[in-house]
């Protein structure tokens, strides 16, 4: 591997085809690669599965596809999907260092009100709302800061030396009161995945 590199380092030529083809391959090896947004390979197989997908949608029909023919197309889209957010992040950088790209523009994020810094709230609304606990709002927090919350009691209260035997009777407190529910599923690998079906 080190001489493929070293090969590929000295005759380096991306514009060359043969090159590319020699030393380049998209795969999941590709998830940390910095020149993702500008590899001519990866571009070349992204633009081949638009192509493909393409003809699905267009001529054949996307609804008579095979389950086959859907999992193949689905371990294309990760690396699909890789490229086109790399590509995003590219294309903002080269922006943001003041290159032009022509029919682009950066524009601030919408902006939300926040409170200032250093002002009374409370005294500047006072006189102007019924009741200054209306500003507030108060809400249970989430089982998991409950059962942080809990595990500092314990320990504080010195039920427990550690922190991780407070967080198991936290755990087991917090069992009764509280429910795990799935909000969805997400389609995934079988061979990534280490959850049930």
């Amino acid at each position: 591997a080190m001489h493929r590199a070293e090969d590929a380092l000295r005759s380096c030529d991306p514009n060359k085809p043969e090159w590319v083809e020699q030393y380049l391959s998209p795969g999941d090896h590709c998830t940390f690669c910095k020149a993702k947004p500008f590899c001519p390979a990866l571009e070349k197989k992204v633009t081949s599965l638009f192509d493909d997908l393409s003809d699905d949608i267009g001529h054949n029909g996307i609804d008579k596809l095979m389950p086959e023919d859907i999992a193949a197309r689905l371990d294309q889209l990760d690396l699909v999907e890789s490229y086109i957010k790399a590509f995003w992040a590219y294309a903002k950088q080269q922006a943001e260092m003041g290159v032009n790209i022509p029919g682009w523009m950066l524009v601030d994020k919408q902006a939300r009100p926040k409170w200032r810094e250093g002002v009374s709230l409370t005294g500047a609304l006072r006189d102007v709302v019924a009741d200054v606990q209306d500003l507030y709002e108060t809400k249970m927090r989430s089982p998991a800061q409950v059962r942080g919350v809990i595990a500092e009691s314990l320990v504080e209260a010195g039920k427990h030396k550690t922190k991780k035997a407070a967080e198991q009777e936290a755990r087991a407190i917090l069992d009764d009161l509280t429910v795990a529910e799935s909000s969805g599923t997400n389609l995934v690998r079988v061979d990534k995945s280490t959850r049930p079906p």
